[in-house]
């Protein structure tokens, strides 16, 4: 099924998603059920569309089990893209909630990241959302050995921290899931690595640097076990 995203009155688009859900549940629900849903959705267009993320969302096992994987992937960058249309404190709402559904479970593990990634995607750069997106993504593709998947994002996170307004803080907050998830895949990478240094330098400067010594210890490890690395420096010059 077509949807088009641009151009389009917020409850039209909404309303093309409410079909597009209905179509593709129909492979497993009988029609009477399908019609059913059908109405009771599309009385939420009007009226409240959190609700109507929220009802298509409780749905989301169905969704992800059925056969057609190319159109399951459409509709959910369809249900996204209604998200980010809403106001922003609707967003903030729909976002913790597709989170918590997506990641509910290990079964069809890529195809849910691939929707996580959907969503992190979709959401403007500078928005915070993005931030709790993106630690469900790399928790979630830790649990179910899949941080090869979310790694090229790890490059760009000292960047999108300083766009989320982030101080070193919260900023150490989201490289400590990354470091977690690292130490969870027992591999080594530069892209690792540099993870791991960045995630060392939100230590710089603390007078209290206890908790960084197992990380730097890991990262020593990790630059020497790699042939790639031929010096420390980057290492060594960290005041941890």
């Amino acid at each position: 099924m077509t949807t088009t995203f641009v151009d389009v009155p917020l409850t039209t688009h909404a309303t093309d998603v409410v079909k597009f859900f209905c179509n593709l549940i129909h492979e497993v629900l009988e029609q009477e059920k399908v019609t059913e849903l059908y109405k009771s959705l599309v009385a939420l267009v009007e009226t409240n569309l959190p609700r109507l993320v929220e009802q298509i969302l409780s749905k989301h096992e169905t969704v992800l089990g059925l056969s057609k994987v190319s159109e399951v992937q459409s509709f959910f960058q369809s249900l996204v893209v209604l998200i980010i249309r809403l106001p922003a404190n609707q967003i903030a709402e729909c976002v913790t909630k597709y989170c918590t559904a997506i990641t509910s479970s290990s079964k069809n593990a890529e195809l849910r990241l691939k929707t996580l990634t959907i969503l992190f995607n979709f959401i403007e750069s500078g928005n915070s959302a993005r931030a709790e997106i993106f630690q469900n993504l790399v928790v979630y593709s830790s649990k179910n050995e899949l941080v090869d998947s979310v790694s090229p994002y790890f490059k760009f996170v000292h960047d999108w921290c300083r766009s989320w307004g982030f101080n070193k803080v919260e900023s150490r907050k989201i490289f400590k899931v990354i470091f977690e998830a690292i130490q969870s895949t027992k591999l080594y990478s530069n892209s690792y690595l540099d993870a791991v240094v960045a995630y060392l330098k939100t230590y710089e400067g603390e007078k209290n640097q206890e908790e960084a010594f197992p990380v730097a210890r890991f990262a020593c490890v990790h630059a020497i076990t790699l042939d790639s690395v031929v010096q420390f420096d980057n290492i060594c010059d960290l005041s941890v």
